[in-house]
Order: C-alpha cells, then structure tokens, then sequence
C-alpha cells in the first residue's frame, strides 16, 4: 500500500520529466514585452475579388514599435529602438540591437532581420560582442539561430 501511493505522489512528476524536450527547442514565438509607442498599418489597396475569408486569411497588418522595444524568443531578449514586424513575411525587422541571454555574452548590431519560419536571423552593421566587461568587435555580419532556448551564432563575417 505504501509504494502504490508512493508512486501515485511521484506520478505528476514523472510526467512532468517526460514532456521536457531533449534539445530544448521552441518554437520561435516572438513575445513583445515593452515598446513606448507602435502604429498598426494595413494594405493601402485590397483586390476586389478577395472575398472576407481571403482578407482574413492573406491581408495581414504590420506593426511598428518605437522607443525602448524590447522581445522575447526562448530565453533570450532583443532590445532595440525600433522594429517592424510582419506577418505576411513572418518576419522581424529591428534597428539598434542588443541581444541578450542568461550566461551568454551581449551581442549588439546595427539591424536585426529575424525570420520565424526559420527561426534563424542576420544581424549586420557594427557587431559588437560584449563578454564579462570585454568588448570585442567581431564583424559585419552574424548568422543567428534562435531555434533553442538561448541564440547560437552559426556564422560571422
């Protein structure tokens, strides 16, 4: 009787071991946690033989943020001074970035083009690796991969 309700209690834990992925990936939601002003702009045109489902389903907004913008992919955090995001692209487009992760460097750039398809971004301009106080120029361009928890850089130039 004591080991039945002995793993009865261990019963929810178990399963909660069990559904943890083993690579840790995510699924590259994008989460915006902070933006002091953004505008919402639509299509300028539509064409006529859309009907409302294909409105719905094809014509999307985009959305421009300014002024302290920060998102969330995983465990990671993009801060920037502005970005568009654009659903009928899946993509983010950020200017200004600082890219952070717990125990990770500080990773800054000009422009921030992120794809969610992909979940893979190119960050270009100035780059800038900042490391326990050290900062370290590393290149014009970085290959970005945000399909796990924290970034991995894939390629720099």
């Amino acid at each position: 009787m004591k080991t039945s309700l002995f793993l009865l209690l261990l019963l929810p834990f178990w399963g909660f071991a069990q559904s943890k992925s083993a690579n840790n990936s995510i699924d590259g939601v994008i989460t915006c946690l902070h933006y002091d002003t953004a505008v919402v702009s639509g299509p300028i045109t539509i064409n006529d033989n859309y009907n409302e489902e294909d409105i719905l389903k094809n014509i999307k907004d985009d959305i421009k943020y300014k002024g302290n913008v920060e998102f969330k992919i995983g465990f990671t955090t993009i801060k920037c001074d502005e970005a568009i995001t654009n659903e009928n692209k899946h993509s983010l487009t950020a200017g200004s970035v600082i890219i952070h992760c717990l125990y990770y460097p500080v990773l800054k750039g000009d422009q921030l083009i992120y794809n969610k398809d992909t979940k893979k971004a190119t960050l270009t301009g100035h780059i800038v690796l900042e490391d326990k106080g050290a900062i370290k120029s590393i290149g014009k361009t970085a290959s970005l991969d945000f399909s796990h928890e924290k970034y991995i850089i894939l390629s720099l130039k």
